[in-house]
């Protein structure tokens, strides 16, 4: 049977939204047959949490002190988007989940691993700062012979309960470290999806190099390109999701053309998808910049 698939892709605030919509259960519990054709696919996605484990104290306009954000708000906004959603939905994140607060970094990301197992994305992309921490233990970088250069991350990926995705990011022989995967492939009621996660070209200009000893960061356009006909021609997915760690930082008001990008300092994820065949990959999750 074909599917006829409608995408939809959303940031974790956008998506709330949606939760008006239905009060039906979600799609992951239904079966093939119960899921109405066409399907809507709806991509919830997180990016740059950046070791965000307390919620922030502001100040309202009547004097008022109230706190926002924080994991458990997250968690909540995050669950009621799942319980919610009347179709298939995945969750990924977009990278750089761990540098950037005391609390994180003196653990080396081990405690927002724990949060993001408990929200169990279906997978992380690879960002630049996921390489902040070098070898485990209190060298940010390699001083002795021994020390890996990767050791705090492939701890914390050995600790995840999800994939880590950098199909652009080789060793020396070519190949794809044994602890990062190229994509995945998810099957929601009788619709397979796939997903493709890319690191940015640009992480030796963004992170400590000391760090990325033996690895080669590639232009991801092209093993995208070729992972998302493999996954359409031998995995048989009908729709195809990319999660890069990778943005653009444009004024949203001058963005209603879609090839109008005057206003854009950075377009680098535009510049991607230009590069791609038109209708290969259906969503992009992008990250890095700090943009929703």
């Amino acid at each position: 049977m074909r599917y006829s698939l409608s995408v939809l892709g959303s940031g974790i605030l956008g998506a709330l939204s949606l939760a008006a919509c239905a009060n039906s259960p979600s799609a992951r519990n239904l079966s093939a047959a119960q899921i109405a054709l066409p399907a809507t696919l709806t991509v919830i996605a997180t990016t740059d949490f950046h070791g965000a484990l307390e919620a922030e104290e502001t100040k309202l306009k009547n004097g008022q002190k109230i706190s926002i954000g924080g994991p458990a708000l997250m968690a909540t906004y995050l669950q009621t988007l799942k319980e919610q959603t009347p179709g298939p939905f995945i969750y990924l994140d977009a990278g750089d989940l761990f540098q950037g607060s005391m609390a994180s970094n003196l653990a080396e990301g081990e405690p927002v691993m724990r949060l993001f197992n408990y929200l169990k994305p279906d997978g992380a992309a690879l960002g630049n700062h996921e390489f902040d921490y070098g070898p485990v233990g209190p060298k940010a970088v390699p001083r002795e012979k021994g020390d890996d250069p990767r050791g705090a991350l492939k701890a914390r990926i050995a600790q995840a309960k999800f994939p880590f995705f950098a199909i652009n990011v080789v060793n020396e022989k070519g190949q794809r470290p044994d602890y990062l995967k190229g994509s995945a492939v998810k099957e929601l009621s009788g619709v397979r999806v796939g997903i493709i996660g890319a690191a940015d070209e640009n992480t030796p200009n963004t992170t400590n190099r000391l760090n990325l000893g033996g690895l080669k960061f590639l232009d991801p356009a092209e093993p995208v390109r070729k992972e998302a006909e493999r996954l359409r021609r031998e995995e048989g997915v009908q729709a195809v999701v990319l999660v890069i760690h990778l943005g653009a930082g444009c004024d949203d008001n001058r963005l209603d053309a879609q090839e109008d990008l005057s206003s854009c300092k950075i377009n680098d994820v535009f510049e991607l998808v230009k590069k791609l065949p038109e209708g290969l990959v259906d969503v992009v999750v992008s990250g890095h910049t700090h943009r929703g």
